[in-house]
């Protein structure tokens, strides 16, 4: 119960629809501070100068400027820390204790200032969102009846107009302002934030092709590319070991010959799978392109990916083996490992220098780079 009372009237939000929130949260706020000095710059010299009034209207300047000048700059101070629903809050509840404060005060207007309980209203919907805005279309409702009844029982016989019938009138009318605002704010939110949370799925959907090799489901070359520098990056920051693994399918290509490339995208989708199914969830495998693969692997060394490598092969040799009518499958592998002021260029060309060589050698063989005549030492 108070989950769901606390997603209606404080519904979490998406990146997307916190920066929605944000930009028109400080629009609103923006819009309370003109209002605020507009009335401050017209309203107080012009009741100063007519001391006839004085009383009544620098009491109401004084609920104005008490009551809304600090929420005001409270909501500013919590804009800037990022904390948009409270930001709504804080300007909605100061608009209605103003008119609540001011029917108080002034029983005589209480039809005068139930817009003001309106205007609270609609600030809700507008930053807040969810059901907040039905919220305080209730308190206005129950604010703008008590208003009308306690102006009745003091003033009720000098004021015609606060009849039963009038006081009828006044509180349907009310009711179906602040309500219609609540319903049109609520649902114009809702479609907004559908909006912003499908152009997110789409954008990840996107953002996942433009990632993801479409046969195998691993990542692609350029995906591999960008966390690759990522890692140089965090490990050459944080003095971590890392290394990288080139993999080329051995006989693949008689594969697709023999019994065509339909049954050889079978082959690479299984053997993608089994070989990933064996690694940890830091390691990232990539196809770069036909059957050769490439697998970044994070706080690792030269010595740990090389024996990773023979755990790759047992994965596929188990795979492929049942594959009937092809043979077992194996790969030939280069691993390098990343040294200090390496970028992630020098260690791909490593990487691919060593499985020359291991193709040089034979099927089913590894070669670190340790075995090449140019390998970087550590300063």
């Amino acid at each position: 119960m108070f989950r769901r009372l606390r997603s209606a009237l404080a519904p979490r939000l998406e990146f997307e629809q916190r920066a929605y929130r944000a930009r028109l949260t400080t629009r609103v706020l923006v819009g309370y501070f003109v209002l605020l000095g507009a009335w401050l710059v017209t309203s107080i010299p012009l009741h100063l100068a007519s001391p006839q009034l004085a009383s009544y209207d620098l009491r109401l300047d004084m609920i104005v400027v008490g009551l809304l000048t600090p929420s005001g700059i409270a909501a500013a101070i919590l804009l800037r820390r990022g904390w948009v629903l409270a930001v709504g809050y804080v300007l909605a509840a100061s608009v209605y204790l103003t008119g609540a404060a001011t029917m108080l005060i002034f029983p005589e207007g209480v039809y005068l200032y139930s817009p003001v309980l309106v205007l609270a209203t609609l600030i809700a919907g507008a930053t807040i969102g969810g059901y907040a805005a039905f919220l305080f279309a209730g308190l206005s409702l129950v604010t703008g009846g008590a208003g009308w009844w306690y102006a009745r029982l003091l003033i009720g016989s000098q004021m015609a107009f606060l009849d039963v019938a009038g006081g009828f009138f006044f509180l349907v009318t009310l009711a179906i302002v602040a309500f219609s605002t609540a319903s049109i704010l609520h649902s114009y939110s809702g479609q907004v934030e559908r909006t912003i949370l499908r152009l997110h799925d789409q954008a990840e959907r996107l953002a996942t092709l433009a990632n993801t090799d479409p046969l195998t489901g691993l990542a692609n070359r350029r995906f591999l590319l960008d966390q690759l520098e990522r890692e140089v990056e965090r490990a050459h920051r944080y003095h971590r070991p890392m290394s990288l693994v080139f993999i080329d399918l051995d006989g693949f290509k008689a594969v697709n010959d023999r019994h065509g490339h339909l049954f050889g995208d079978e082959v690479l989708k299984g053997a993608a799978v089994a070989m990933r199914s064996i690694l940890r969830s830091t390691d990232l495998m990539a196809r770069i392109g036909g059957d050769e693969f490439a697998i970044l692997m994070p706080e690792t060394s030269l010595v740990g990916a090389s024996n990773a490598t023979d755990k790759l092969r047992r994965a596929l040799n188990a795979f492929s083996g049942r594959m009937e009518p092809i043979s077992a499958l194996d790969f030939c592998a280069g691993v390098s490992q990343m040294h200090e002021g390496d970028d992630g260029e020098a260690i791909l060309s490593r990487a691919d220098d060593a499985q020359y060589l291991a193709k040089g050698k034979g099927k089913g063989q590894t070669r670190t780079e340790e075995e090449l005549d140019h390998t970087p030492t550590d300063s």
